[in-house]
């Protein structure tokens, strides 16, 4: 072979080697790039999700008191009605007499009333409550 042209595919062989390793280190330049923007994403989505999980969490955990709060409210009522029916009685009769315990319910609520006095000889009713 001619000495010339073994030169000429030398320098060639140089440039091609030479313009395969800058495409490579731009490859590589853009799939570390591509690869930041990804673990960003990831992190805003990680991010998003431990805060919906937090509030999910609470909702259950409000949720739970809701229905204890709810469960309960029966006996509060109760409770409070006894201690406003002795109450009333100690001062109207300057004694305190016990109340008697016969609780009914009006059909369709939840709501108790003392039959024949306290509320219900008031005027008020369940539903105006």
């Amino acid at each position: 072979m001619d000495e010339e042209l073994k030169t000429y595919l030398q320098g060639m062989e140089d440039r091609t080697a030479a313009l395969i390793a800058g495409e490579l280190g731009n490859l590589h330049t853009d799939l570390q790039q591509a690869e930041a923007r990804l673990g960003a994403r990831l992190d805003s989505i990680d991010s998003r999700l431990k805060l919906q999980a937090g509030l999910i969490q609470s909702g259950a955990r409000a949720m739970a008191r809701f229905s204890e709060y709810g469960e309960t409210s029966e006996e509060r009522w109760v409770a409070l009605v006894t201690r406003v029916e002795a109450l009333e009685r100690k001062l109207e009769n300057g004694t305190f007499t016990p109340l008697p315990q016969a609780w009914t319910r009006q059909k369709g609520t939840c709501l108790p009333y003392i039959s024949g006095g306290g509320l219900q000889s008031r005027g008020f009713s369940i539903s105006r409550l």
